[in-house]
């Protein structure tokens, strides 16, 4: 399952109408063929940043996504509004709770 992350820097001076246009975009993305999560959060400490997370259900659901007129957008946003952007693109392998970290890393006083 791939998902991006977008870590946005934003003008302090553009945060509120870079907000007004993330608002627009997010309701266009969770309306795509396959796009099965997108949220946004903002940094505690730099109140100017935000971090957009796109999860996907196929690999075509993430290359159209990255095609659209809403996408296209949002980057012109960040290159607009912000100071700079950084985007990952990852392939989840899986998905799970406490207990899938549990289960991957062992975790001083778990020990079984």
């Amino acid at each position: 399952m791939p998902l991006y992350q977008m870590k946005i820097d934003v003008q302090p001076e553009k945060v509120e109408e870079f907000i007004r246009n993330l608002r627009t975009l997010w309701f266009d993305f969770l309306k795509e063929d396959g796009c099965l999560s997108y949220s946004v959060y903002r940094e505690f400490e730099k109140e100017n940043t935000f971090l957009a997370i796109g999860e996907f259900d196929s690999t075509e659901a993430i290359e159209n996504h990255f095609r659209s007129r809403s996408y296209e957008i949002l980057i012109g946003a960040a290159n607009v509004l912000g100071n700079r952007f950084k985007i990952v693109i990852s392939d989840v392998t899986e998905k799970g709770g406490y207990d899938l970290v549990k289960e991957k890393i062992e975790i001083p006083g778990n020990r079984q």
